[in-house]
């Protein structure tokens, strides 16, 4: 909220996604367009989907480096907790070629070692259909051998620009790959040709979320009314 002064969630028309943060971080490989540095994401292995292992590719100046994580998100709204929950963490250094959550992790992209989050998770608890509490709590693994002013730069140009981009990126979608992407399945025309669309279990997930979001900023709203 500081960064941003909303973020929309999810917009339908006519049976047709429009736009959304919801859609748009969940449509891994499409994060290039859109994720400061992005190079490439790479979905490894989807065990369910809200659960996936991902590998990551940032180009920062003339610098590759990438990460690779498990990423589970849970629905706690409706509990005590009262949250979206994410976690994220990434197999241990120097883990390329081993066996690690039912991937052979890849060879790392370039010269500089891979970025390690040991243990991170992220809780948003909504406040309004646009407006979302943040907490996070992240622990990284200080990679020997990365100069600082690039641990700095690249960690400080994240925080900085991650959720502005996103809400940027919102009126870019209409007519674009990812539109094609979340609505092929709509109009059958990308389908047809062969093109990726979502999968309906996907879709599902995405429509779910936001209902899930929807009652419970309805359960708040008129408990204080």
């Amino acid at each position: 909220k500081d960064q941003v002064p909303t973020i929309p969630l999810l917009e339908v028309k006519d049976d047709k996604i429009v736009c959304g943060t919801i859609p748009t971080i969940w449509a891994l490989p499409h994060w290039p367009m859109w994720f400061p540095f992005c190079e490439s994401n790479k979905v490894l292995r989807r065990f369910s989907p809200s659960c996936f292992v991902i590998n990551c590719t940032l180009k920062v100046l003339f610098l590759r480096v990438d990460f690779i994580l498990f990423v589970n998100i849970a629905d706690k709204l409706h509990t005590s907790e009262e949250c979206l929950e994410i976690l994220m963490r990434s197999p241990p250094p120097g883990s390329e070629g081993q066996h690690w959550m039912g991937v052979t992790i890849p060879p790392k992209c370039g010269s500089l070692p891979r970025i390690c989050l040991i243990n991170s998770a992220l809780r948003l608890k909504p406040t309004a259909m646009d407006q979302f509490q943040v907490d996070l709590q992240m622990e990284l693994d200080d990679p020997a051998g990365a100069p600082q002013w690039v641990k700095t730069f690249i960690f400080q140009q994240l925080a900085i620009r991650i959720i502005p981009e996103l809400c940027k990126f919102q009126s870019k979608i209409p007519g674009s790959s990812l539109d094609k992407f979340l609505n092929g399945r709509c109009d059958g025309k990308s389908h047809a040709a062969g093109a990726e669309v979502i999968d309906q279990e996907g879709l599902d997930y995405i429509f779910n979320l936001q209902r899930s979001i929807e009652n419970y900023v309805t359960s708040k709203t008129s408990g204080h009314s």
